[in-house]
């Protein structure tokens, strides 16, 4: 009985702090621009329009100060497994980098063509493109660093690092797959992102959890995401072109790499610790 309540007394905290981090991830972003601005206030500095204009220079700043938070708790929580590095993934993984980036270029094309006239779609769509408007405006280095480095280094350590932990400790390996990468979508905030992110979140769950650990799944995500966010010197009609078109043609290979990755179970990976204390792989739920 007692071995019972401990084990339910874990899993209610478990979901307890998965859920302070998705809000505090989302609050956290707001105290730290409202801080910006009572600072800056304070030393008499107006930098209101000047933040306006410099967004992917303050989420650079965010994510290099939440990186060093959340990886500090996810070393001390989930950072002890040691596992033998698997290079020979590097080219499957490089294919689901460009698969994933062709599901997302279809979704916004479905959307675009077939729902376009909807207002909420249309809306959203309108908004989508307007937090992207800044790309051309900032200095890259800004961009290269919120969206393709620090952008998903932190984003692989709060979902696959710490939710997907979390979540697997109830007992579920597909639980864990499934929730980090819905809420992973749903943390995007946009209603046209959330489908292929959310997409995107199950595939990095599914990698994490056949190679159990985050660098491969910070791999995916920084080539992913610098695909659509090329340098000035190589964002040119050609190369957009020709990413779109491997994209595409990589979604089927991306589907066939993903569904081999899902059959292992986490026990059978090569791993240094003592396999009984794993959970059970995707055939538990």
């Amino acid at each position: 009985m007692d071995m019972f309540d401990d084990r339910t007394k874990k899993d209610i905290d478990n979901i307890i702090l998965v859920v302070f981090i998705l809000v505090s991830t989302s609050l956290l972003t707001d105290v730290f621009y409202s801080i910006m601005l009572v600072v800056s206030s304070a030393l008499g500095i107006d930098i209101t329009e000047w933040a306006s204009n410099n967004n992917f220079f303050l989420d650079a700043l965010f994510c290099c100060f939440m990186v060093p938070l959340f990886g500090i708790w996810f070393i001390t929580r989930f950072g002890n497994k040691k596992h033998e590095n698997q290079l020979s993934l590097m080219p499957a993984l490089s294919v689901a980098a460009f698969g994933v980036g062709g599901i997302a270029m279809l979704w916004l094309t479905f959307l675009s063509k077939i729902l376009g006239n909807v207002a909420v779609i249309s809306e959203s769509m309108d908004n989508f493109k307007e937090s992207w408007s800044g790309i051309d405006s900032e200095p890259y280095i800004w961009v290269f660093i919120s969206v393709v480095i620090a952008g998903p280094i932190f984003e692989e350590i709060v979902f696959r690092g710490l939710i997907y932990n979390y979540i697997e400790e109830l007992g579920s390996s597909t639980a864990a797959i499934i929730v980090s990468g819905i809420t992973f979508g749903i943390w995007h905030g946009e209603p046209v992102q959330m489908v292929y992110t959310a997409f995107i979140g199950i595939v990095l769950g599914i990698i994490y959890y056949r190679t159990r650990s985050l660098k491969y799944t910070i791999f995916v995500h920084i080539v992913n995401n610098l695909l659509s966010t090329l340098p000035p010197f190589l964002d040119t009609d050609i190369n957009n072109a020709a990413i779109s078109y491997i994209s595409y043609i990589m979604i089927i290979p991306m589907l066939v790499i993903v569904y081999n990755m899902s059959k292992y179970r986490y026990n059978d990976m090569p791993c240094k610790e003592n396999k009984n204390d794993t959970v059970d792989g995707l055939n538990k739920i």
